[in-house]
């Protein structure tokens, strides 16, 4: 694992998810407040779980993942949004927090003809459920709203080490790179 590229905390501040420079996984690490500011305590290298592989995939003649440039964690810890350095795409994931912290593929974002997203946000206070801010190339801004049907929340601090990918089988037995998006 190298430099950290990008990193957020998940909503209730116990999980920090992070991706490391050049890299295509998604790292959950469980941060325990009482011990995380001693000197010795253990590296953060060695609290990670991988958590999603988003390996560059074609699907339908669309380029999907790679290197990960920006993660971004909904105020309610129901999303995860990440933006890939060498892709134009955007990955939206829906959080499980139990029985354990998973990512599972939810929504692909693309912009207009010729834009790349430059950034992404969410929005603090959106009473509805989250909605998504994704500033593109060409100097548009784009609000994609996820609505909730209930706000209701569970929390979980544990981490699940088994990960899944683009390339993986879903839950349902479908290929992922064909069918969640």
């Amino acid at each position: 694992m190298g430099r950290i590229q990008s990193a957020c905390w998940a909503a209730d501040g116990s999980v920090l998810l992070f991706a490391a420079e050049g890299d295509t996984v998604l790292y959950g690490a469980v941060i325990d407040c009482d011990i995380a500011f001693v000197s010795n305590g253990e590296s953060l290298e060695k609290q990670a779980c991988p958590l999603f592989d988003m390996s560059r995939v074609d699907v339908e003649g669309i380029p999907l993942g790679g290197p990960i440039r920006q993660i971004e964690a909904d105020p309610k810890g129901r999303h995860v949004a990440v933006l890939f350095q060498d892709t134009d795409c955007i990955a939206v994931f829906g959080v499980v927090k139990r029985p354990q912290l998973a990512l599972i593929p939810s929504s692909l974002i693309m912009g207009l003809a010729e834009e790349k997203p430059s950034t992404i946000s969410f929005i603090q206070d959106f009473d509805s459920g989250s909605c998504l801010t994704i500033g593109w190339s060409s100097g548009r801004l784009q609000y994609y709203p996820i609505i909730y049907s209930d706000l209701g929340e569970s929390h979980n601090k544990s981490v699940n080490c088994s990960y899944n990918s683009f390339n993986a089988k879903s839950i349902h037995g479908q290929v992922l790179e064909t069918n969640v998006f």
